[in-house]
């Protein structure tokens, strides 16, 4: 098993649907805002819609700030 780490700007293009098809688990950042839960709501509906990928996502929180 090899990994691999690409750093895709937060929309959909050529490349990252070539990621999407080509990697096994995805490392999905968020930071705790609403536009970051949409896009991840977005990947979560990409994915179900493709059957064919068997792509794990794997959401974090990153940026967090526990004062607020």
């Amino acid at each position: 098993m090899t990994s691999c780490s690409l750093d895709c700007p937060p929309s959909f293009s050529l490349v990252s649907e070539n990621v999407f098809n080509s990697a096994d688990v995805m490392l999905v950042p968020l930071i705790p805002t609403t536009l970051s839960l949409r896009t991840y709501q977005q990947i979560l509906d990409y994915v179900a819609d493709h059957k064919k990928l068997s792509l794990k996502l794997m959401p974090f929180f990153s940026m967090v700030d526990r004062r607020k």
